[in-house]
């Protein structure tokens, strides 16, 4: 037998915009999400995801109030966070590139390469995600003030899921130069 090696370029993780006003008593934690892709995630997975995002977030600020938190790395993946704005964050995780290897012996590991997914690049696609959202739909908040927030979940759903669903990686090229 011989060695082998698959290699698997950086993918979308997961997409979603929250809010930290909404879900604070025990049990209604799953309010602060306004939106989240793919829908594979169960309710409370996307719940600690949000939460862990919001902890990063309080934990991190003390240090540097006056800019918050923007990017995360993870050994399996990376997240760019945007405070676009007041009291909501949208966050994009990436699934960083890896390499799996089949030794000789049948052994399989995996490596991951931490160092491909830029900040910048993931902070300029989220940037540009949203820029194109406010382009069509105007500020959230505008939205949620003259609505309700079950109307912003709606309108978040119906714009956000269609691009995610032919979203790629490859086109990431593209993202940067628009930075």
């Amino acid at each position: 037998a011989s060695m082998s090696e698959t290699i698997k370029p950086a993918s979308l993780h997961s997409f979603f915009a929250f809010t930290p006003r909404l879900g604070h008593k025990e049990g209604t934690e799953h309010e602060k999400i306004l939106f989240f892709y793919p829908p594979k995630f169960t309710i409370s997975e996307q719940t600690n995801s949000v939460g862990l995002t919001e902890a990063l977030i309080n934990f991190c600020n003390p240090f540097s109030p006056e800019k918050p938190c923007r990017s995360v790395h993870r050994e399996r993946v990376t997240s760019a966070l945007l405070n676009p704005e007041k009291d909501i964050w949208i966050v994009l995780t990436g699934n960083n590139p890896s390499v799996t290897r089949t030794g000789k012996d049948g052994k399989t590991t995996v490596v991951y390469v931490e160092d491909e997914l830029e900040d910048t690049l993931l902070e300029n696609m989220v940037q540009h995600i949203y820029n194109m959202w406010r382009l069509f739909n105007g500020s959230m908040h505008s939205i949620w003030e003259a609505q309700k927030v079950v109307t912003l979940r709606s309108q978040l759903e119906s714009f956000f899921t269609p691009f995610l669903t032919t979203f790629s990686f490859d086109q990431v090229d593209l993202f940067s130069t628009l930075g």
